[in-house]
């Protein structure tokens, strides 16, 4: 008794066929991101636009005082200062 040979099973996709729908996804994501930027960009120089009319501004943006160092700050400049003078700590 000669049983018969079985079909193979049915191959849905080819890996390939998921690279593409892949590829195909990447570029319309990648477009949809380079418009919110360039939207985002329009956005930030308008308000900085208008931002810059206002009167005082450029009074209000010089007369800010830089916050003060860190501690972590100093630090890092000390081991700065440390290893270009050859000293070397443990």
């Amino acid at each position: 008794p000669v049983l018969p040979r079985p079909s193979p099973p049915p191959n849905s996709r080819p890996h390939w066929d998921y690279v593409l729908a892949e590829m195909q996804w990447m570029a319309t994501d990648f477009a949809g991101e380079r418009l919110w930027k360039i939207s985002t960009a329009q956005h930030v120089a308008h308000w900085a636009a208008t931002a810059a009319l206002k009167p005082n501004f450029l009074k209000s943006v010089s007369a800010r005082k830089l916050p003060a160092k860190s501690a972590a700050e100093d630090e890092s400049a000390a081991v700065a200062v440390a290893s270009t003078n050859g000293d070397k700590t443990v």
